[in-house]
Protein backbone atom coordinates (compact mmCIF):
# COMPACT_ATOMS: atom_id res chain seq x y z
CA UNK A 1 0.00 0.00 0.00
CA UNK A 2 1.30 3.14 -0.86
CA UNK A 3 2.25 6.13 1.84
CA UNK A 4 0.33 8.79 2.00
CA UNK A 5 1.82 12.07 1.39
CA UNK A 6 1.61 15.69 2.54
CA UNK A 7 1.30 18.89 0.90
CA UNK A 8 4.61 19.50 1.27
CA UNK A 9 5.69 16.34 0.07
CA UNK A 10 6.93 14.56 2.97
CA UNK A 11 5.04 11.34 4.12
CA UNK A 12 2.82 11.04 7.48
CA UNK A 13 3.84 9.71 10.44
CA UNK A 14 1.37 7.57 12.39
CA UNK A 15 1.35 7.70 16.63
CA UNK A 16 2.14 10.16 19.32
CA UNK A 17 4.95 11.94 19.62
CA UNK A 18 7.01 12.17 23.09
CA UNK A 19 5.53 15.69 23.88
CA UNK A 20 1.85 14.96 23.14
CA UNK A 21 2.18 11.68 25.37
CA UNK A 22 3.47 14.09 28.13
CA UNK A 23 0.84 16.34 27.72
CA UNK A 24 -1.41 13.40 28.16
CA UNK A 25 -0.32 12.63 31.41
CA UNK A 26 -0.20 15.70 32.68
CA UNK A 27 -3.78 16.37 31.73
CA UNK A 28 -4.50 12.61 33.10
CA UNK A 29 -2.78 14.14 36.52
CA UNK A 30 -4.77 17.15 36.99
CA UNK A 31 -7.65 15.09 36.77
CA UNK A 32 -6.73 12.83 39.42
CA UNK A 33 -5.25 15.22 41.84
CA UNK A 34 -8.64 17.04 41.13
CA UNK A 35 -10.66 13.97 42.22
CA UNK A 36 -8.34 12.63 45.04
CA UNK A 37 -9.48 15.09 47.90
CA UNK A 38 -13.30 13.83 46.91
CA UNK A 39 -12.18 10.31 47.50
CA UNK A 40 -10.37 11.26 51.47
CA UNK A 41 -13.77 12.88 52.11
CA UNK A 42 -15.76 10.29 50.94
CA UNK A 43 -13.69 7.70 53.09
CA UNK A 44 -14.12 10.19 55.86
CA UNK A 45 -17.86 10.50 55.46
CA UNK A 46 -18.20 6.91 55.71
CA UNK A 47 -15.88 6.23 58.60
CA UNK A 48 -17.77 9.07 59.97
CA UNK A 49 -21.11 7.56 59.49
CA UNK A 50 -20.54 4.03 61.19
CA UNK A 51 -19.26 5.69 63.99
CA UNK A 52 -22.57 7.68 64.81
CA UNK A 53 -24.22 4.20 63.60
CA UNK A 54 -22.29 2.84 66.34
CA UNK A 55 -22.78 5.53 68.96
CA UNK A 56 -26.91 5.69 68.37
CA UNK A 57 -27.44 1.77 68.28
CA UNK A 58 -25.47 1.92 71.72
CA UNK A 59 -27.64 4.37 73.23
CA UNK A 60 -30.34 3.37 72.19
CA UNK A 61 -29.71 -0.40 73.56
CA UNK A 62 -28.81 0.91 76.73
CA UNK A 63 -31.50 2.84 77.21
CA UNK A 64 -33.75 -0.07 75.72
CA UNK A 65 -32.17 -2.47 78.53
CA UNK A 66 -32.81 -0.17 81.70
CA UNK A 67 -36.38 0.37 80.60
CA UNK A 68 -37.41 -2.86 80.20
CA UNK A 69 -36.29 -3.79 83.84
CA UNK A 70 -39.11 -3.49 86.19
CA UNK A 71 -39.88 -0.19 88.52
CA UNK A 72 -38.15 -1.22 91.56
CA UNK A 73 -35.51 -3.22 89.62
CA UNK A 74 -32.16 -2.67 91.55
CA UNK A 75 -30.31 -1.54 89.00
CA UNK A 76 -32.88 1.43 88.35
CA UNK A 77 -32.92 1.92 92.37
CA UNK A 78 -31.13 5.48 93.68
CA UNK A 79 -29.21 4.49 96.88
CA UNK A 80 -30.07 6.10 99.73
CA UNK A 81 -28.81 9.63 100.59
CA UNK A 82 -27.36 10.21 96.59
CA UNK A 83 -29.45 12.47 94.37
CA UNK A 84 -28.87 9.82 91.34
CA UNK A 85 -27.23 6.28 90.04
CA UNK A 86 -24.33 6.33 88.27
CA UNK A 87 -23.33 3.52 86.13
CA UNK A 88 -20.68 3.23 83.47
CA UNK A 89 -19.91 0.60 80.89
CA UNK A 90 -17.35 0.62 78.28
CA UNK A 91 -17.49 -1.22 74.44
CA UNK A 92 -13.93 -2.85 74.45
CA UNK A 93 -11.45 -3.36 71.00
CA UNK A 94 -10.26 -6.69 71.85
CA UNK A 95 -13.26 -8.36 73.67
CA UNK A 96 -15.60 -7.06 71.38
CA UNK A 97 -18.55 -6.13 73.70
CA UNK A 98 -19.26 -4.19 76.82
CA UNK A 99 -18.04 -4.44 80.21
CA UNK A 100 -17.80 -2.67 83.28
CA UNK A 101 -14.02 -2.62 83.72
CA UNK A 102 -11.36 -2.30 81.06
CA UNK A 103 -9.16 -5.17 81.44
CA UNK A 104 -5.61 -4.54 81.15
CA UNK A 105 -4.25 -4.58 77.50
CA UNK A 106 -7.41 -3.90 75.62
CA UNK A 107 -8.92 -0.26 75.18
CA UNK A 108 -12.54 1.13 75.17
CA UNK A 109 -13.98 2.31 71.73
CA UNK A 110 -16.96 3.60 73.45
CA UNK A 111 -17.84 4.81 77.25
CA UNK A 112 -21.48 4.54 77.77
CA UNK A 113 -22.82 6.30 81.07
CA UNK A 114 -26.50 5.78 82.41
CA UNK A 115 -27.69 8.19 85.15
CA UNK A 116 -30.79 7.30 86.49
CA UNK A 117 -33.08 9.93 88.47
CA UNK A 118 -35.94 9.95 91.05
CA UNK A 119 -39.01 11.88 90.89
CA UNK A 120 -42.36 12.84 92.46
CA UNK A 121 -45.06 13.44 90.35
CA UNK A 122 -45.60 16.47 92.14
CA UNK A 123 -42.48 18.36 89.88
CA UNK A 124 -44.50 18.06 87.11
CA UNK A 125 -46.87 20.46 88.76
CA UNK A 126 -44.88 23.67 88.91
CA UNK A 127 -43.54 23.79 85.34
CA UNK A 128 -43.93 20.72 83.63
CA UNK A 129 -39.94 19.97 84.00
CA UNK A 130 -38.20 17.21 86.27
CA UNK A 131 -35.78 19.41 87.94
CA UNK A 132 -36.35 18.63 91.15
CA UNK A 133 -34.56 14.90 91.81
CA UNK A 134 -35.73 13.06 95.09
CA UNK A 135 -32.98 11.42 97.24
CA UNK A 136 -32.66 8.15 97.40
CA UNK A 137 -34.07 6.20 99.93
CA UNK A 138 -37.25 8.07 99.49
CA UNK A 139 -40.56 5.89 100.43
CA UNK A 140 -41.70 4.03 97.27
CA UNK A 141 -44.85 5.64 97.36
CA UNK A 142 -43.64 9.00 96.70
CA UNK A 143 -41.46 7.87 93.27
CA UNK A 144 -43.86 8.12 90.63
CA UNK A 145 -41.02 8.76 87.60
CA UNK A 146 -37.58 7.71 86.89
CA UNK A 147 -35.36 9.66 84.49
CA UNK A 148 -32.75 8.08 82.64
CA UNK A 149 -30.03 9.56 80.70
CA UNK A 150 -27.86 7.88 78.50
CA UNK A 151 -24.49 9.24 77.40
CA UNK A 152 -22.16 7.76 74.94
CA UNK A 153 -18.48 9.18 74.86
CA UNK A 154 -15.95 8.48 72.42
CA UNK A 155 -12.23 9.16 71.44
CA UNK A 156 -12.64 10.59 68.02
CA UNK A 157 -13.97 14.34 68.37
CA UNK A 158 -14.09 14.88 64.71
CA UNK A 159 -18.02 14.83 64.36
CA UNK A 160 -18.90 17.56 66.83
CA UNK A 161 -16.69 19.82 69.58
CA UNK A 162 -18.94 17.46 71.84
CA UNK A 163 -18.26 14.31 70.90
CA UNK A 164 -21.56 11.30 71.43
CA UNK A 165 -24.52 11.21 72.26
CA UNK A 166 -27.19 11.76 74.51
CA UNK A 167 -30.65 9.98 74.73
CA UNK A 168 -33.23 10.89 77.76
CA UNK A 169 -36.14 8.56 78.48
CA UNK A 170 -38.79 8.73 81.49
CA UNK A 171 -40.35 5.38 82.97
CA UNK A 172 -43.20 5.57 85.19
CA UNK A 173 -44.73 3.60 87.57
Amino acid sequence: MPKAFRPDGRAAQAGFSIIEGMIAALLLLIVILGILPLVTRGMLNNLQGNDASNETNASVDGIERLLSLPFDNLAMEVPAGQMSLVSTDYYLLDGNGWATTIPGGDSAQYARVATVEQFGAADLDTDDKLDTPLVGGTAAGFVQLKRVTMNIETGRHYLTAASGYRVIAVQTY
